[in-house]
């Protein structure tokens, strides 16, 4: 499984629960989230999408903890 696929996989879950999964692109800094996820009800998750053997360069990290709480996890496949 490569990272377009989760990402594509994350982007029907979220617009099947009514939310908005947002491409985020920002050009004057590296090391930004993929997705901005805006779930119903006010939740909002900022989404790094890794393939299951990915693990988050140092920019990410330190670029996903400024205060914020995050955690890393596993996309989960029923079959």
């Amino acid at each position: 499984m490569i990272e377009k696929d989760i990402e594509k996989y994350l982007v029907r879950q979220v617009k099947q629960m009514g939310g908005l999964a947002l491409k985020f692109v920002s050009p004057s800094m590296a090391g930004v989230p993929d997705r901005i996820v805006m779930i119903p009800k006010g939740a909002l998750y900022f989404v790094e999408l890794k393939r299951p053997s990915g693990k988050p360069r140092r920019l990410q990290t330190s670029a996903l903890s400024v205060g914020l709480r995050w955690r890393s996890g596993r996309l989960l496949r029923r079959h």
